[in-house]
């Protein structure tokens, strides 16, 4: 197998992923559910903690399985964009709501 194959076919895997993982959070979202240890009324922040989503200046040190204590650390740039992505699906899912009532 060519390694352009390989690489689409794991690029396609995570678009898989992603879309699985944003519905996720959608029907989370829809259902008053906390996402990411944070209840769903308090925004995603784009430019949280890589590990936790915690903004840099409310973060301090943390505890997070599988990572244990850390500091602050800068996300990725994908992750910066997933996370933009969800908060725009949560504000869809929030405007819906407010004009099915």
């Amino acid at each position: 197998m060519a390694d352009h194959e390989l690489t689409s076919r794991v690029q396609g895997s995570r678009d898989i992923e992603l879309i699985a993982l944003r519905e996720r959070i959608a029907m989370a979202a829809a259902q008053g559910q906390a996402l990411f240890g944070r209840p769903t009324d308090r925004p995603i922040a784009p430019y949280g903690c890589r590990h936790c989503g915690i903004p840099r200046d409310e973060h301090g040190q943390q505890w997070l399985a599988g990572v244990g204590v850390h500091g602050w650390e800068a996300p990725t740039d994908r992750q910066i964009l997933r996370r933009m992505q969800i908060r725009r699906d949560l504000r869809r899912i929030r405007a819906a709501r407010l004009e099915d009532q």
